[in-house]
C-alpha cells in the first residue's frame, strides 16, 4: 500500500458534486482510512483530514437521498432512487461505520427500498438512472447489477439481522444469481459472482474460482483477468499494453474474494499484478477501477500485515547497487531510487521475515506521439453575398 500511502492528497479529496460524484470522492478516504486504523499506521494529522472528508461527504451524500431511503444522482429532484448508487452507498458507508458517526437508520432504508424493488425471479431492476455510466463497471444492469446488489446485502447483514424479509430477499437473489452465473463465461460475472459467493458462503464458490483460474492469464508470476478487446474499427495507434479498467476490475474482485477466504498464497500473484497497474497518484485508470482495487488491496493487506517484521532487500544494478530497510517504523513509506541509465540486469535479493513489495519501473520519453489520422473534414467557400454563404463541406 505504500504507493498509495505517497499518493494520500490526490487519493483524499474533500467529497463535491451529485450524488456520485460525492461518492466517487467518499469511497478512497474510507478505504485508504480502514486499511491505515487495521495496521495502526493511522497518523493524527492523515486521520484528521480523513474523517473530516468523511464527515463531510456523509452529510453531503445524504442530501440526495429520497423520502424512500433510496439515492440517485440529485436526490428527490429525480424521478426515482438508482438501484445502484443505493447499493454502492450502503456498500461504502457500512464501512465508513468504524470511522465517523453513520445512522443505521439510512442504511435500514436504503436496503429495504432495495428488497422491496426485487423482481419475482429474485433479480434487481435499475428503475432510477446513472449519469456517469463509466462508474458502474459493467455491473449497472442484468446479474452484474443482481449481483451488485446482492453483495451490499450481505456487507449490510447485520444491520438488518433476523429481518425474515431481508432474508427471504437474499436468499432470492443468490438462487437467481446462482442459476445465471451457472450459464455464464462472462469473466466480470464470474469474478463479481466469486466474490458474491463467498460473502453468502454459496455451495457454487469453489466452482466458480476453479472456471476463473481456468481462465486467468499468468505471465512471470502475475495473475489476472483479461476480457477480450473486440475487433478495432479503425486504425488508431494505441498505446502499448494498454491495461482496461474492466481487467482491473475484474481482478480486484478476484482478489477480494481471496482476501475474505484468507488465502494469502492464492493472492498474492494477483496483489502482485493489481500494484503494478497503479498510476503515480497511487491511484487506477478510471472511476470505479479505482474504488474496487482500493478495497481490494486494503482487505489483502490487512491479511498480510504483522507486527513482527523486518525485511532487508539488496538491489544491484550493473555496478549500482541500493538497499532498503522495511520494519514496522517506515512499512507505510515508498522507498525508491533512481539511477540515471538502464541496467542490463537487474538482481534483487532479501533477507528477514514478512512480506514486502519491490517494483523496477522505466520510463522514457519520446519527440510526439504517433497517430493516425482517422477523419479529414474540408469545407470551401464558394460564394459570399451581404445575403447569403454558399459552402461545399467534405468529409470522409
Amino acid at each position: 500500500m505504500g504507493p498509495t500511502i505517497a499518493g494520500l492528497d490526490s487519493l483524499l479529496q474533500m467529497p463535491t458534486g451529485c450524488g456520485e460524484q460525492t461518492m466517487v470522492n467518499l469511497a478512497p478516504n474510507v478505504y485508504v482510512t480502514d486499511y491505515l486504523k487495521s495496521v495502526n499506521q493511522l497518523s493524527a494529522d492523515i486521520r484528521t483530514k480523513a474523517l473530516n472528508f468523511m464527515e463531510s461527504g456523509y452529510q453531503r451524500e445524504l442530501t440526495y437521498k429520497h423520502t424512500d431511503g433510496s439515492f440517485s444522482a440529485f436526490g428527490n429532484r429525480d424521478a426515482s432512487g438508482s438501484m445502484w448508487l443505493t447499493a454502492f452507498v450502503t456498500r461504502v458507508f457500512k464501512q465508513a461505520k468504524t470511522h465517523i458517526y453513520i445512522d443505521d437508520e439510512i442504511l435500514i432504508k436504503a436496503v429495504q427500498w432495495m428488497v422491496s424493488k426485487q423482481n419475482d425471479d429474485g433479480s434487481f431492476p435499475e428503475p432510477g438512472e446513472v449519469l456517469n455510466k463509466n462508474m458502474q463497471g459493467q455491473a449497472g444492469s442484468g446479474v452484474g447489477l443482481s449481483l451488485y446488489v446482492l453483495i451490499s446485502l450481505f456487507e449490510n447483514k447485520d444491520v438488518l439481522a433476523n429481518t425474515l424479509l431481508v432474508d427471504e430477499a437474499r436468499q432470492k437473489a443468490l438462487a437467481y444469481v446462482e442459476q445465471e452465473v451457472a450459464k455464464t463465461d462472462d469473466l466480470y460475472i464470474l469474478t463479481m459472482a466469486a466474490y458474491a459467493f463467498q460473502l453468502a458462503y454459496s455451495s457454487q464458490v469453489q466452482t466458480v474460482l476453479n472456471k476463473l483460474e481456468q481462465k486467468a492469464t499468468v505471465k512471470d508470476g502475475r495473475k489476472h483477468w483479461h476480457q477480450p478487446d473486440q475487433p478495432k474499427t479503425t486504425n488508431t495507434w494505441d498505446y502499448p499494453n494498454p491495461t482496461k479498467a474492466v481487467d482491473i476490475e475484474m481482478t480486484s474482485y478476484a482478489l477480494l474474494t481471496y482476501a475474505a477466504r484468507g488465502n494469502i498464497v492464492a493472492g498474492k500473484s494477483i496483489m502482485q499484478w493489481l500494484t503494478e497497474q497503479r498510476n503515480s497518484n497511487g491511484g487506477f485508470s478510471s472511476t470505479q477501477d479505482t474504488v474496487v482495487a482500493l478495497n481490494a488491496l486494503s482487505e489483502f493487506a490487512k491479511q498480510t500485515y504483522s507486527n513482527n517484521f523486518n525485511v532487508q532487500i539488496t538491489t544491484q544494478l550493473n555496478a549500482t547497487s541500493y538497499t532498503f530497510n522495511i520494519d514496522k517504523t517506515n512499512s507505510l513509506l515508498l522507498q525508491s531510487r533512481e539511477t540515471p541509465d538502464v541496467p542490463s540486469q537487474v538482481k534483487i535479493d532479501a533477507t528477514g521475515s514478512g512480506m514486502a513489495l519491490v517494483q523496477v519501473a522505466v520510463s522514457f520519453n519520446v519527440e510526439s506521439e504517433i497517430f493516425e489520422t482517422t477523419f479529414d473534414l474540408t469545407v470551401k467557400l464558394i460564394e459570399e453575398t451581404i445575403n447569403h454563404l454558399f459552402v461545399e463541406t467534405c468529409a470522409k
